[in-house]
């Protein structure tokens, strides 16, 4: 009998290998890019905590901060959205025309009709957060005590964000892939792409938005937003590096 479990054994050794292997392979990617700009993440988290500390200290700046969170609630959704695609398009891209990383050489209308339909990803991912935001409110309440704030942040990181909001993005870039034709989209989508795309960047997005996520649910609710706009424009340009070390790495 001790003979004849060996190689059951020794099967599920190897299988349990082969798994942890490709585990690493997949992650690695992410790993090293979440290693080499940590630097620059950890200084952008200094900048945000910094904004927090500021918010409960300076009386000044605090009242500042309000006024710019009335601005927002007055605006609403219209105003979500509006500042998202100004966090997540415009500053990114004028970024990258000021670096000298602009696509310099490609057609207008080409970068027009990118440009247009990153506006109308983002508008409705601001619309999103913000709605999510306010859901957040409204089940756990607007405190910003050490409880609430991990209570939010635990639901944001582990359940908001892989599966809604980087599906999102996912599907939404999957389709401008495929040309914007809806038959060519569903027909490669796949729970393993999706998978692959979600969970491939799972890794810096976690040790870049984790502590961002708390300064921001360590604000009121009226400002948990406008600092998310910050964050955003923030990761945005730190995305874009990531995605060239990935194809630096290919």
């Amino acid at each position: 009998m001790l003979k004849m479990s060996e190689p059951l054994s020794d099967a599920s050794a190897s299988m349990g290998e082969r798994f942890s292997q490709r585990l690493r392979e997949f992650f690695a990617p992410g790993a090293a890019a979440a290693l080499r700009y940590l630097p620059t993440i950890l200084l952008l988290q200094a900048g945000a905590v910094g904004l927090v500390v500021a918010f409960y200290s300076v009386p000044d700046f605090r009242a500042v901060c309000e006024q710019f969170g009335l601005w927002k609630e007055r605006g609403g959704l219209l105003f979500a959205a509006l500042s998202n695609v100004v966090a997540g398009v415009f500053v990114p891209e004028a970024a990258k025309w000021l670096t000298g990383k602009g696509d310099a050489d490609a057609n207008v209308q080409v970068w027009l009709a990118r440009v247009w339909w990153l506006c109308v990803m983002f508008a409705g991912g601001g619309v999103i957060v913000d709605s999510f935001y306010r859901l957040q409110a409204l089940v756990f309440g607007p405190g910003t005590d050490f409880a609430t704030v991990a209570l939010k942040v635990a639901v944001d990181q582990a359940l908001f964000t892989p599966l809604v909001g980087q599906p999102y993005a996912v599907l939404f870039f999957l389709w401008l892939e495929e040309g914007r034709s809806v038959r060519r989209w569903w027909r490669r989508l796949s729970w393993g792409l999706l998978f692959e795309r979600v969970f491939k960047l799972a890794l810096p997005g976690w040790v870049y938005w984790i502590p961002m996520v708390c300064c921001i649910y360590a604000m009121p609710s009226a400002l948990q937003f406008p600092l998310f706009l910050l964050c955003m424009a923030c990761w945005s340009l730190v995305f874009i590096a990531i995605l060239r070390s990935f194809t630096e790495r290919k």
